[in-house]
């Protein structure tokens, strides 16, 4: 705050007290050698002069010096046309009759009279550097003199409006040594305080406040220098303490400053983080103060705090008085309003206010703020995410020197990848690494990278992106989710041994229930791939415990029941699998879980129910890769229910609808068709199929077995010469 500049009252007492001086000098000091005339004119002017008439005396004392400028009394007259001059304040006037004082006359009795009237008079007409140095001369030509303490005083108000501070506390220091008794104590104390807080020797500012109230307790002053100690304390660390004599001056009846100590007060709060207070201060401020000063920083200022305090509701009411009226500060409000309207879940009304705002934002800085503010706002609106893109990219490359331009060239990288434009994401975060690589968000870029790659089958650098994230990052939030998508990229590798022992120590540590179940997941996947059927159901059913509704619970049931089937627990493996088609009716495996449940079946000898969850895979999965396998399935099953016509017909479905499979190629669908045909009474074709098997070539035990079904499909055809063949070459094989 401004200080108060009390000198003029003082000054003008001390010159007031030298204009009633002229008829008791020319009583007592009229020299024996002046002519009669000139004491008569002498005598006239001191009568106008004593009388108050400053300008009749000025003109006569001028005259004086005119026609007697060698007369004994000259020096007197030159010193009272300069008083007379300087009541009519005429400055110019007044400062060059004491310099002539001062030069003409040094061994004049009011000498020092003039010195102090001539720095006055300098002071007054603005000249600071001429009235200090008069100052330091009267200090020097009388160092103990009668008006020392006013010459201290006005040497430190000269070097103040210089600006030059350290020579006005040396001036007004002394002058608080030196004059316990001056009538210029309490100003000099006050000015002295003031200086040294603008120097910010706030410890030595506190000290002299203390000391001004000691001495004048009762001084008009004294309000508004418990103000001022107030803010030494604060400036020195103490908020609390300060903000208790901010509120007590504040609420002093018609302190002219009242305003000031409440803004102080609520700033003194904001320092021990009572953000909430502090912002309900500064709209006391306002409703109390509506013509003061601080009103447009407290309106703004209240905002901000009841932001800090994380309570947009009552922030957002300023910040929009502030956007409404105050266009200096407005881009700034307007970024927080857009901040509250984001965290409200209402970003069209974000984006919609910073639109508006950036035009006539171009020269401030929240410029930038306002443009990711705009940008960030239409990520979160799904109809209009692709739109930020362009946008987060241009603050990027047009302000390639803010702050924020780190900040968006990642969101640039992220919301590509949230678009699944993975290679544009790469590029992005390579452009990120390479322009700011010592940046805070260099580690959160790698991971988008890093994904990219997993997403593009990039599996090896995925794998060694996450291995530098988690590596780097390892006081990140995101630190466990990496660790499970670095799982992920062994996974999918078929790591499977690196993905159990990268995993398995980190399980204590994630806590986050989906990425605990994931990590389960593929360690229990893992251990399928690797044979370990029993680690693979202890991780599996702890994913399953963990989190029932993860999105690895489907493929986590299916490989369950696969492991469980493995170790022969097949009416385990039948309920996890029932679990799975009651849980996931419309889920992804659908296909996959009947044809296991139709596996499970069949080594549990339900042959029936076997062939009924084969064709359902066949009949409502008919796009899935496990039809053949169902479909050869079924008819295994319907064979060994005896059902020889209606294996025939599943054994058929496959070979005709999928001739380039496995199945079919090397020549197992045959084999087992032969089978049933034979069975069912189709000798011929029986015998067909097992020809066609062994265009195949089988070998060993294989061979032998369908050269028996031949041998038996022509002795049915009644063909015994073919069959005697047969059965010959299988002796001699």
């Amino acid at each position: 705050m401004m200080r108060h500049l009390r000198s003029v009252s003082h000054v003008l007492c001390a010159c007031l007290m030298l204009a009633g001086l002229a008829s008791a000098a020319l009583a007592q000091d009229a020299p024996a050698k002046s002519s009669p005339e000139a004491e008569a004119m002498y005598a006239d002017a001191a009568n106008f002069q004593n009388n108050n008439s400053f300008e009749l005396a000025a003109e006569e004392w001028a005259k004086f010096l005119t026609k007697y400028p060698k007369d004994p009394l000259a020096a007197k007259a030159q010193h009272y046309l300069g008083v007379c001059q300087l009541q009519l304040k005429q400055y110019d006037k007044a400062a060059a009759a004491f310099a002539l004082v001062v030069k003409n006359h040094p061994k004049f009795e009011m000498v020092e009279d003039a010195y102090l009237n001539l720095g006055w008079s300098q002071y007054s007409l603005g000249q600071h550097d001429a009235a200090a140095a008069t100052f330091v001369d009267m200090l020097k030509a009388f160092p103990k003199g009668k008006f020392t303490d006013q010459a201290l005083y006005f040497q430190g108000e000269s070097y103040y409006q210089l600006g030059k501070k350290a020579e006005a506390v040396a001036a007004y220091s002394e002058l608080v040594k030196s004059f316990d008794k001056s009538n210029l104590r309490a100003d000099a104390l006050y000015a002295l305080g003031v200086t040294q807080e603008e120097l910010t020797n706030w410890a030595d500012a506190g000290k002299t406040y203390d000391l001004f109230l000691k001495e004048f307790t009762d001084s008009d002053l004294a309000t508004e220098v418990r103000m001022r100690k107030a803010e030494t304390v604060l400036q020195t660390g103490d908020a609390a303490a300060a903000e208790k004599v901010f509120a007590e001056v504040a609420a002093v009846k018609d302190f002219a400053s009242a305003d000031h100590a409440l803004f102080r007060q609520a700033y003194a709060a904001t320092r021990q983080n009572k953000d909430a207070e502090a912002g309900a201060l500064y709209a006391k401020l306002v409703e109390q103060f509506p013509q003061s000063a601080y009103l447009k920083e407290a309106i703004l200022a209240s905002g901000r705090c009841f932001y800090r305090a994380q309570q947009p509701d009552k922030a957002a009411p300023w910040f929009e008085k502030v956007v409404a009226g105050d266009a200096a500060n407005a881009p700034e409000a307007a970024h927080w309003l857009c901040r509250i309207y984001l965290s409200q879940k209402d970003p069209a009304k974000a984006a919609d206010l910073a639109a508006k705002m950036i035009p006539s934002a171009k020269d401030n800085k929240y410029l930038v703020n306002l443009k990711l503010d705009q940008a960030d706002a239409l990520y979160e609106q799904p109809e209009k995410k692709t739109e930020s893109l362009p946008l987060y990219i241009a603050i990027s490359t047009d302000h390639p020197e803010s702050e924020l331009a780190p900040t968006a060239l990642y969101n640039a990288a992220f919301t590509a990848l949230a678009l699944k434009q993975y290679d544009e994401a790469l590029k992005h975060a390579a452009a990120f690494l390479t322009k700011h690589p010592q940046h805070e968000l260099v580690v959160d870029v790698k991971y988008v990278a890093a994904e990219s790659n997993l997403q593009l089958g990039k599996l090896a650098e995925a794998e060694q992106g996450y291995r530098e994230v988690t590596s780097a990052g390892a006081s990140h939030n995101d630190l466990n989710m990496w660790r499970v998508r670095l799982g992920l990229s062994l996974y999918l590798q078929k790591k499977y041994q690196e993905v159990v022992d990268t995993l398995t120590p980190q399980l204590e540590a994630l806590k986050d229930a989906n990425q605990l179940a994931e990590a389960q997941f593929l360690i229990g996947a893992s251990q399928f791939a690797l044979d370990k059927y029993d680690a693979a159901v202890a991780a599996l059913d702890a994913s399953l415990k963990t989190n029932p509704q993860s999105t690895q619970a489907e493929e986590a049931l299916l490989i369950l029941s696969r492991s469980q089937r493995k170790l022969n627990k097949l009416e385990e493996a039948k309920a996890t699998l029932a679990n799975l088609l009651k849980q996931f009716p419309e889920g992804r495996l659908q296909d996959q879980a009947h044809y296991y449940l139709g596996d499970v079946l069949a080594a549990a000898g339900d042959a029936k129910g076997a062939a009924a969850e084969y064709d359902l895979v066949a009949t409502k999965s008919a796009e899935s890769k496990f039809v053949p396998y169902a479909l050869y399935g079924k008819g295994l099953a319907l064979q060994t229910g005896k059902e020889h016509a209606a294996a025939v017909e599943a054994f058929t479905a496959l070979i005709t609808q999928a001739p380039e499979h496995e199945l079919v190629k090397k020549g197992d669908a045959y084999f087992a068709r032969a089978l049933s045909r034979r069975q069912a009474g189709d000798f011929a074709g029986a015998a067909a199929d097992s020809n066609a098997y062994l265009a195949t070539s089988p070998s060993g035990d294989m061979a032998a077995n369908i050269l028996l079904e031949r041998g038996l499909a022509e002795v049915g055809e009644k063909k015994f010469d073919a069959a005697i063949g047969t059965f010959s070459s299988i002796l001699k094989d």
